[in-house]
């Protein structure tokens, strides 16, 4: 898969993850921080609910069970600041990463020369 390709495909997992984190904010989805470090997330549908969500490990409800990203992840995400906020902060990310990326691979600075 050529480097664009997988820039346009981060942007759009970035987006999608950053519209679930704010559909999860506005139907009352919290995340909740324990002292060891784990993280779960209130269901907006069920008081009694927590799932266990994870940077790495993603989240157990439903819709991440059947479909790998969820607005509980994303709240997650969000609120480690690992999402960007905003389309220009997106932007900015996707060029830092596209970058990185390139110098990564031998890519000469051409401000640098």
């Amino acid at each position: 898969m050529s480097t664009e390709a997988r820039i346009r495909i981060e942007a759009q997992r970035r987006e999608d993850l950053r519209r679930l984190a704010d559909q999860a904010e506005r139907k009352g989805v919290r995340i909740l921080h324990t002292r060891d470090g784990a993280h779960f997330a209130t269901s907006a549908t069920d008081a009694t609910l927590l799932y266990p969500v994870g940077v790495e490990s993603g989240c157990t409800c439903l819709a991440a069970v059947h479909g790998g990203l969820c607005g509980h992840l994303g709240l997650l995400l969000s609120e480690l600041g690992m999402i960007p906020e905003d389309a220009a902060e997106a932007a900015r990310a996707i060029v830092d990463d596209a970058w990185q990326e390139m110098v990564g691979a031998g890519v000469a600075d051409p401000i640098a020369a």
